[in-house]
């Protein structure tokens, strides 16, 4: 794709400030040219204690055969500090200004006029840094940078990084030409326990104590939502952070809650007490080929990263089973040379016998107050011995021991993925599935690195006085070293006491105290909304994905799937349900404004037709809610491509930690809720009989907006909307 008209943007402010942002624009003097396309962007944050430093690299493309004058606005937090702007041109600077509120309000009322691109009102207020360029060489690139400081005040114990990137319906969507790239460095003198992103999955690297770098990569990447970072801290060897959020302050509905638990990096492990490990290995006839060349290199891979405390066994199953060890043995250089060897040496020949491979896994005796991780692999149906599901779980459910994990991995599309997915949810563990086309060896590696160290299990939580309700996910999982847990709840009477977090390290107790008493708990002040409105979206998710795994492993049950339309409905969730919710790419194209700027026809044309063509509006979130219908196409199968298919979105919504966006007939915007109908989005309770009508980009729309500020997210679905504001009904016309 040739064309890029993606927007930085960036915001850096604490969870209780007035939103502050920084979004780039480079504006051709020539009103007849859009603003230019976006080659890359780049931002590199570092965060020492409570100041941030970030420079902000953009390079542009005049798309013309001319060449052009333009201006770069840059608004900035409020409170930052421009320390420098670079523009390389013929090795010279060039200078700049700071605006003040008014005269940059001015501009980009100007600007959105122009552009007629209603995403771009929500960086309407605030100071502007203003520079004029000149000359843009034709079909050429312009390099700027700009660097800025702010100081971030505390609240809660919690930082927020913001930076924004959904700016735009018809900007936003298109793909970079080249790379998104963000890298934040993050030190501290007092320990970073907590490091969570509800909006994209970053890397995260923990130097050390102190140190923290995450960051998000994306060639080609679609701009469709702003990228946040929260930060806990604590010099405690396990942190606790509480966020709320009261969507209509003390109104009918319950406030959201968010805890999220992280430990020290070096915070006491089990590990360092030991833990028992058994590995479960199909070698079944249906394992032959690649499959069980895998399966070995697995097994080796796992076994000779034992550690000297631990212990373990290996047991494989095909027609009989088969341990290696009568029980768990340590994990000396002699059993680990043996295992090794055992491993090398299997074969595939026979049938399935998964309940009595199961159950011998489940009888073995375990060393006393270790932590017992099984790990389950298998590429098949069950053949022999007890075959039906209900048998199996009974068997297993019988035998197993309350201290033992079981996580399960399903080879391949020939496995019954309710017996896995019901295994792995008694077992207090997790399903996975591993594709045709993927490693076998690199997702059980992964896993296995990861439950490594756990650094406390057992976990109960008392919530500082609060009732709370619909706690996701509902069974507490273990705290590994280097993870952390992320929990969305409701909760119905205030955060006022200490919270506490109990759990065990091998076989000591552990209580953990945060907070101090009434009036000083950890929740955050919910006057502060908006930052955190991603709240009642996650936890709807998390609930669909429980309610939706409910059904799969148990059955279809009416008062389940009628909660899980009414949540879909509201927070805009494709499910097996609600898939007809999914929007065409042609029904957004009715929201698009009729009347494109002469500016935005001129661009495009230039960029050619065919595949060159521009992204059109909502592409990105369109494709993302086509894949949840497809995924969920085969929601009552067991076993077969469908039925993986199913059971991994259903495990994306319930594990869900990011708000991904998704183009459907229903959208949660700034807590309301909006349905498209005939092209036109209506928030749910107004009458569009009494709606007054407002111009979009009109100086009533611009009152409208400084009225009430809150507005400026719902505006990004369009100029056809009918919303509340203050008690009356307005409709947005183009």
């Amino acid at each position: 794709m040739k064309k890029a008209l993606s927007i930085l943007l960036f915001l850096l402010a604490t969870v209780t400030a007035a939103p502050a942002f920084s979004i780039g624009l480079l504006i051709p003097n020539d009103t007849s040219v859009a603003p230019f396309a976006v080659e890359s962007h780049r931002a590199t944050v570092v965060i020492t204690n409570n100041a941030a430093v970030t420079t902000v690299e953009q390079v542009f493309r005049n798309n013309t055969d001319r060449p052009m004058e333009a201006v770069f606005v840059f608004p900035i937090p409020e409170g930052g500090t421009v320390s420098d702007f670079s523009l390389w041109i013929e090795g010279k600077k060039t200078a700049g200004a700071v605006l003040e509120k008014n005269e940059a309000r001015q501009i980009y009322e100007s600007i959105v006029r122009r552009v007629r691109d209603p995403g771009l009102v929500e960086y309407i207020d605030g100071k502007i840094f203003k520079a004029s360029i000149f000359p843009i060489p034709p079909r050429g690139t312009q390099k700027l940078e700009i660097k800025f400081g702010q100081v971030l005040q505390p609240k809660g114990g919690l930082y927020q990084y913001r930076y924004p990137l959904s700016a735009g319906k018809d900007y936003v969507t298109a793909k970079t030409n080249q790379d998104f790239t963000l890298t934040a460095t993050v030190n501290s003198s007092i320990p970073i326990t907590t490091v969570y992103s509800p909006s994209h999955k970053i890397d995260m690297t923990r130097k050390k104590n102190g140190q923290v770098v995450a960051g998000v990569e994306e060639l080609q990447a679609s701009l469709d939502r702003d990228f946040d970072l929260f930060l806990g801290y604590s010099e405690k060897e396990i942190g606790v952070n509480l966020m709320t959020h009261d969507p209509d302050g003390d109104g009918e509905e319950n406030p959201y809650f968010m805890l999220a638990i992280a430990p020290k990096v070096n915070a006491a492990a089990v590990s360092e007490a030991g833990q028992t490990f058994t590995f479960v290995m199909d070698t079944s006839g249906s394992m032959a080929g690649e499959k069980i060349e895998q399966a070995r290199e697995t097994l080796a891979f796992c076994i000779q990263r034992l550690k000297p405390q631990d212990n373990f066994n290996v047991i494989r199953f095909s027609t009989d089973v088969e341990a290696l060890f009568a029980n768990p043995k340590p994990a000396t250089n002699e059993a680990i040379k043996e295992a090794t060897a055992f491993a090398r040496g299997l074969e595939p020949a026979g049938g399935t016998a998964i309940e009595p491979a199961l159950v011998a896994a489940m009888k073995q005796k375990v060393a006393a107050g270790q932590p017992h991780q099984v790990i389950f692999v298998t590429d098949g149906l069950p053949t022999v011995g007890v075959t039906d599901n209900n048998g199996i779980l009974a068997s297993f459910s019988a035998a197993k021991p309350k201290n033992t994990r079981i996580f399960t991995f399903g080879v391949g599309y020939s496995v019954n993925t309710t017996l896995l997915d019901t295994i792995a949810e008694t077992g207090r563990g997790r399903s996975d599935y591993v594709k045709p086309e993927e490693s076998m060896e690199e997702a059980v590696a992964t896993l296995y690195t990861r439950i490594s160290s756990p650094v406390l299990t057992d976990i109960t939580i008392e919530y500082g006085g609060a009732r709370v309700y619909d706690v996701y996910p509902t069974q507490m999982p273990d705290l590994f070293r280097g993870d952390q847990i992320v929990l969305f709840g409701r909760y119905r009477s205030t955060f006022n006491k200490p919270i506490v977090v109990s759990g065990k390290v091998g076989n000591e107790s552990r209580t953990y105290t945060y907070g101090g008493g009434t009036g000083k708990a950890l929740a955050l002040d919910e006057s502060s909304s908006a930052p955190l409105e991603f709240m009642p979206k996650l936890w709807a998710t998390r609930k669909v994905g429980f309610l939706l795994d409910q059904i799969r492993l148990n059955g279809r049950q009416p008062e389940l799937e009628t909660e899980v339309v009414a949540l879909a409905k509201r927070f805009g969730l494709v499910t097996p349900y609600t898939s007809f919710l999914a929007v065409d790419d042609s029904e957004f194209q009715q929201n698009r404004p009729i009347d494109m700027p002469r500016g935005r026809q001129l661009e495009d044309s230039m960029l050619g037709g065919g595949d060159s063509a521009p992204m059109r509006p909502q592409a990105a979130p369109m494709q993302e809610a086509k894949r949840k219908a497809e995924a969920f196409k085969d929601f009552d199968a067991e076993s077969g491509e469908g039925a993986v298919a199913a059971s991994e979105a259903t495990r994306e919504y319930r594990d869900s930690v990011t708000v991904k966006s998704s183009a459907t007939s229903r959208q949660f915007v700034a807590n309301r809720s909006f349905e498209l109908k005939s092209g036109v989005w209506v928030e749910e309770g107004a009458d569009v009989k009494k709606a007054k009508e407002v111009k979009a980009f009109s100086t009533d729309y611009f009152n409208l907006l400084k009225k009430f500020p809150e507005l400026k997210s719902v505006m990004k679905l369009g100029d056809r909307v009918v919303l509340k504001a203050g008690g009356k009904f307005y409709k947005i016309v183009p």
